[in-house]
């Protein structure tokens, strides 16, 4: 299983990356605004690396330290490789980038805290 989530976690990330990096008007018009979109996109690449690291190491905790590093890396590296395709490097994308790795990490970090806690819950009758 992490396997898996590991090989959709870079696919989603190796798309993501290309999407990013599309010249201007070349990618798909979803509606939403730029911050919005960064903020769902790096909500979903959160959650990937988060799950992928919860599966290979289900007994650590280091899916909620190693994720910001990685996603947040991820998003920087992503920043500063734009300019090179025709697009703007912004530190308001990168943090809306963090804001999206933030909101996911605190419900995927409460929902992790919530299965461990009915693992170790007695059975109750």
């Amino acid at each position: 299983m992490p396997r898996i989530l590991w090989l959709l976690t870079i696919a989603y990330a190796i798309f993501l990356a290309t999407m990013t990096h599309l010249p201007p008007g070349k990618g798909p018009d979803t509606g939403a605004s730029d911050k919005l979109e960064h903020l769902g996109a790096y909500g979903i690449l959160t959650g990937a690396v988060f799950l992928s690291f919860w599966a290979s190491f289900p007994r650590r905790k280091i899916a909620a330290w190693l994720t910001p590093l990685v996603v947040l890396t991820f998003g920087a590296i992503d920043e500063f490789t734009q300019p090179y395709f025709g697009r703007s490097c912004e530190l308001n994308d990168w943090l809306a980038d963090a804001a999206g790795m933030m909101i996911a990490l605190i419900i995927l970090s409460l929902i992790r805290t919530g299965v461990e806690r009915r693992r170790v819950a007695p059975a109750v009758g």
